[in-house]
């Protein structure tokens, strides 16, 4: 099976979004951190306070994701499948500049630059799962999954003070991550 989404503008068609209380760091590391801002749009008119720009309209954040899997009957009781996704958001010129402008908080530009497009970022997974159904009622499995935030605003740096997203107080580089996750479950029914 496959699924391809593109969107503008309303991003939860191409990928479930976070609740609002959401941090948009996606992977942490101990001298780095990964993120990427996940927002239908940026608004651009207004002046009062928490609105960014003078414009009159919002810059919409564009977003495309592709799914696919396959699974692979061994023996009826043995099966595998292999499975992947991309998700990439991207913004218009007029939107990176009014993040840049406004919304960089605490970041770190190197030669205080802003460049077209460091605030897209795109994450990716590929993984696979095993299951050996070892009687109708209980089976066994095993995940492996790898996943990678190409993420915005690379190679930029942030200083966390001890109250910020859980992390200890310091400076952190704007890096890609990854991460590699397994899991094993048995599973019995105990109610026919």
């Amino acid at each position: 099976q496959a699924q391809v989404n593109y969107t503008q503008g309303a991003l939860r068609y191409v990928a479930v979004s976070p609740a609002g209380a959401f941090s948009p760091n996606g992977f942490t590391g101990a001298t780095s951190i990964g993120f990427g801002q996940f927002s239908d749009g940026i608004f651009s008119g207004g002046t009062s306070a928490g609105l960014l720009g003078t414009g009159t309209a919002v810059q919409l954040t564009t977003a495309w994701g592709v799914n696919a899997a396959y699974e692979h009957f061994w023996t009826p009781a043995l099966r595998t499948s292999l499975y992947g996704s991309y998700f990439k958001v991207s913004h218009n010129g007029t939107a990176t500049t009014l993040i840049c402008a406004n919304g960089t908080g605490t970041l770190t530009q190197p030669s205080g630059t802003c460049d077209p497009g460091m605030w897209d970022w795109s994450f990716w997974t590929v993984g696979s799962r095993s299951q050996w159904n070892v009687t109708k009622d209980f089976y066994v499995g095993f995940d492996v999954i790898y996943s990678a935030l190409q993420t915005a605003a690379a190679g930029r740096t942030t200083t966390f003070t001890q109250s910020a997203a859980g992390q200890p107080n310091g400076s952190r580089t704007i890096e890609n991550q990854n991460a590699v996750i397994g899991r094993i479950r048995v599973h019995r029914d105990i109610v026919p």
